[in-house]
C-alpha cells in the first residue's frame, strides 16, 4: 500500500510542476505536465517554445525571444505577464485571463501576432497587440479587444 501511495504521488508530481525565482535560459515544462505554478519566472530562449503544458497560473512572469512564449492546451490566469519579442506567438491557449500584463512585439511570418485563443480573452489593465480566434487550429478573425484588432 505505502508503494502505490508513493507511485501516485511521483506521477502526480510529474504532471503539476511549482517553479518560483528562477531564471532559464531553455524550455521550463514538456507537454506532458498538466499544471504550472509559476512565480517570478523568467524564461528566455531563441530555440524552443519557454513554457508548454495544460493550465498555467502565476504572477510576474516573462517569456522573450522563444520559439513560442506559452502554449498550453487549457487556461492561463496570469498577473504580471510579460510576453514580448517572441518569433510566433506570445500565448496560445483555450482561454486566457491576464492582469497587469504586457503581450506585445511577437509576430508570426513577419505578421503581428500576441495571442491565439479559443474563447475571448479577460484582460484587465493589459497592453496587447493582435489577438486572434483559434478555430479548430485554424487562425480566425481577431477577438476584437485590443486597438490594434
Amino acid at each position: 500500500m505505502v508503494e502505490e501511495e508513493r507511485a501516485h504521488d511521483r506521477r502526480a508530481s510529474e504532471r503539476r510542476r511549482r517553479v518560483t525565482n528562477q531564471a532559464h535560459h531553455g524550455a521550463i515544462v514538456g507537454p506532458g505536465t498538466r499544471n504550472i505554478l509559476a512565480n517570478h519566472l523568467t524564461v528566455m530562449t531563441a530555440q524552443h517554445d519557454c513554457i508548454l503544458g495544460n493550465r498555467l497560473r502565476g504572477s510576474d512572469v516573462t517569456v522573450s525571444g522563444c520559439e513560442t512564449g506559452i502554449t498550453l492546451s487549457g487556461t492561463a490566469r496570469v498577473t504580471r505577464l510579460d510576453a514580448r519579442d517572441n518569433v510566433t506567438v506570445g500565448i496560445t491557449a483555450k482561454s486566457v485571463r491576464l492582469g497587469d500584463s504586457v503581450v506585445t512585439g511577437n509576430t508570426f511570418l513577419g505578421a503581428p501576432l500576441d495571442m491565439l485563443t479559443r474563447r475571448r480573452p479577460l484582460l484587465v489593465n493589459t497592453t496587447r497587440g493582435v489577438r486572434e480566434q483559434l478555430l479548430r487550429d485554424v487562425v480566425g478573425a481577431t477577438w476584437g479587444v485590443c486597438a490594434s484588432d
